[in-house]
Formats: structure tokens, sequence, C-alpha cells
């Protein structure tokens, strides 16, 4: 992956494969919960993180690229590539790889500054090396019409501008263009130094493949919810199962219809449509628990959706944040446990009592993950969340 490029054909196969490690539970097929693409996904932007084929091997092969323009990377294999292909302009008596190399350039140009010394590798109007963009994109109107756009920096700053002619000849705004940029590089002077190239997205300028990776990977926003579902000292699985939770993703009745599915959309305890939003925080017994305990902990608040829980949240006391948190990712775990229970297993509608006990007991599985800061505020809280399943009665989960 870091010589040739992936074709296509075989990079499909690969994620076939890789998709039914997560969807396919053996023989028998699953629901495809996200498209790939969103699998792929950074953390931070709601996906899972998974490696993306076709992207990591455009990173891999950027390596190349890049070395190509950096003067500090000399070899005998870099001056029989330039000497073979440099000079043929076909395309198609190209090598894969010069290809990709080729192909590459452009994408690393975004994020690489060129260090003027002596001019000579840095292309005037094309490379990054006076702004944090080419000059070609602010002057535009020149570079359109200029008979020499390839001209390095050296060429055109010790003839003074003479190497840079025009197809016809300027207009009056055009002029004061050009003037405006001669006035701009007055200051720029030659050295005997070779040229230097530094990565914008890097650490101290210094190019990595992993840096590539996460700039081709980002999606153009990312979401500091899933960053803190991540950073739960919580089982993978529950952290994967917010993170669905939190995009609508989790199997409900009414989710699946939208996907065939022919049964009835009704809740088990209520008999209403089983949405994401009902389920979790309308139906009755759970909008019941979510109030008594909300009360106990002198939080006076309702919480009819996520988006209420995530306001919530954000105003808690920051020492109290992690730990409320968990105990929220516990309460939402267990409804979806309650859940399946009555739709796959044929149990009974859990009272309060019993739900407060499962929540605790899920609590205590996962002590042995937190932090000592965590588990210090969440000994403080875990007397009075001892307390809730002893206050609530055995039959709680009668309709008003």
């Amino acid at each position: 992956m870091s010589i040739l490029g992936m074709p296509r054909k075989i990079q499909k196969e690969i994620d076939k494969i890789r998709a039914g490690f997560l969807w396919h539970n053996g023989s028998r097929k699953r629901y495809h919960l996200l498209r790939w693409d969103s699998v792929c996904r950074s953390k931070q932007e709601g996906g899972l993180g998974i490696l993306n084929m076709k992207q990591i091997n455009l990173a891999l092969l950027s390596k190349w690229a890049w070395r190509f323009r950096d003067p500090n990377c000399l070899g005998w294999w870099k001056d029989i590539l330039l000497d073979k292909y440099a000079r043929i302009r076909s395309k198609a008596k190209w090598s894969q790889l010069w290809k990709y190399i080729n192909d590459l350039e452009q994408i690393l140009k975004i994020n690489r500054m060129n260090i003027v010394g002596n001019g000579r590798s840095v292309l005037f109007w094309e490379d990054t090396w006076i702004d944090d963009k080419p000059l070609k994109i602010d002057y535009s109107s020149l570079y359109n019409i200029c008979s020499n756009t390839k001209c390095t920096v050296a060429e055109a700053l010790s003839s003074n501008f003479a190497v840079i002619q025009f197809n016809r000849q300027l207009s009056h705004v055009q002029r004061d263009m050009l003037c405006h940029l001669q006035q701009k590089l007055c200051t720029v002077h030659l050295t005997l130094a070779p040229d230097q190239v530094c990565w914008v997205g890097g650490t101290n300028g210094k190019f990595s493949t992993k840096n590539v990776y996460r700039w081709l990977d980002f999606g153009g926003i990312k979401i500091n919810w899933y960053q803190q579902i991540w950073d739960l000292t919580i089982p993978l699985k529950i952290k994967i199962f917010l993170v669905m939770l939190s995009r609508n993703r989790i199997l409900t009745k009414v989710n699946l219809r939208k996907r065939g599915w022919e049964g009835s959309t009704s809740c088990e305890i209520c008999g209403a449509q089983e949405t994401l939003q009902h389920l979790f925080f309308s139906c009755y017994p759970q909008y019941k628990l979510w109030q008594w305990g909300l009360a106990k902990f002198d939080y006076n608040c309702q919480i009819n959706s996520l988006s209420d829980l995530g306001h919530m949240i954000v105003h808690i006391d920051i020492a109290e944040r992690t730990p409320f948190k968990i105990i929220c990712a516990a309460v939402l775990w267990n409804c979806w446990l309650h859940r399946n229970d009555l739709c796959f297993r044929n149990g009974t509608v859990k009272s309060m009592r019993q739900q407060g006990l499962a929540i605790l007991s899920t609590l205590h599985y996962w002590n042995g993950m937190w932090s000592d800061k965590v588990r210090a505020v969440m000994k403080e809280l875990m007397p009075v969340l001892e307390e809730l399943p002893l206050q609530l009665t055995l039959d709680d989960t009668t309709m008003p």
C-alpha cells in the first residue's frame, strides 16, 4: 500500500470482509447500522475510527510525493525516477507510482509551505511561499494571462519580474494589481541556502502520513459530544451503543420498519410507537425513573430527549460531570437490555425497583475501569444510588 495504489475492486472486497466482522454474527446477517464511509469517520465526527483503506493508501503514497519536493531527501532512487519520467509528457508511459506521485502533488500543495532560500525549486505562481496560499489565487487575473506560469521565484525576482510575460496588454486594474504584487515582494531577498518545505498541518512543520490521513479523513466538523462518549471509562460496546443512540441508529421498532421490517411498532410496555425518544425517555416507567433520580440528586429539570440530557450535563459541576455521564450511560444501557428481554426472551416488565437494582449492578461491574478521581466522586454518590431502589415500590409500572 505504500508503493502501489490499491485497485478499487480489491478495496471493496477487503472492506466487505471488514464489514462482516462488524455487522455479521456467524452465518446470520445483521442490519448495517451505519454506512461504511461513516464507520470509517474519526470518533470525533461520530464514526467508529476504523481506518479507511483508500485514504490510508493515499496517505502512505503521499510520502513519496513529499520526498520528491523535500530538498533534504537525497538518493539515487530519486535521481533515477526524475531522469526517467520528468521529461516524459505522455501519462500513458508513466509508471503507476509516478502517476500517484503527480496526482498527490496537487493534494500536498494545499498544506505545504515553502521557505524560500535561493528560490530555484519554488514555483512563483503555483507554490505557497509568501502567504498561506499560492499567488495564483489572489492574483488570478494576472495568472490566467501569464505566458510563463511555471517560472520559479529565483527567475522572477532575479530578473525584476522581466521573465513574467503576459499574452495581452494589461488593463488598468491589472496594472495596479501587478504594482501591488511588486511592492509586496520588494522585501523578499534570496539567499544561497537551498529552499525548504514544511507541512502546515503537522507538529513543528514535520510531515507525517498520520497527519495526511487525518486531513484526508476530516469531514468538516468535529462534535465534542462524541469525544466525551469515547473518553468515558466504560466498556467499548457501551460506547458504541451510545454513539449509535446519539445518531438514532439503534434498532427500535420504528427504525426497523424503515428498513423493511413488517412487525408491530408498538412499545412492549405501553403500546405507543416505539421511537428512540419514547423508549428511552417518554415511556412512563422510564420517564418516572429519570425524574425520580434527578429529584434525589437535586437536579430540577426534565429530560424528554437526548438533547435535554446533553444540555443538562453541560450545566453540571465539572467535578460531577463525568460520574453523572457514567450513571446516564448505565440507565440508557439497562433500558435497552430491558426492552430486548421483553422482545426476544418473553420477559416480564420490571418494576422501578428492579430497574434501579439492575442499574446499580451495572455501575458496580464498571467500577474497576474508573480512574481514582472518578471513583472518589462515585463513592460519595453511591449511598444515594443504593437508597433509590429501596425507596421505589415493587409495583411501579402502572400507566397513569
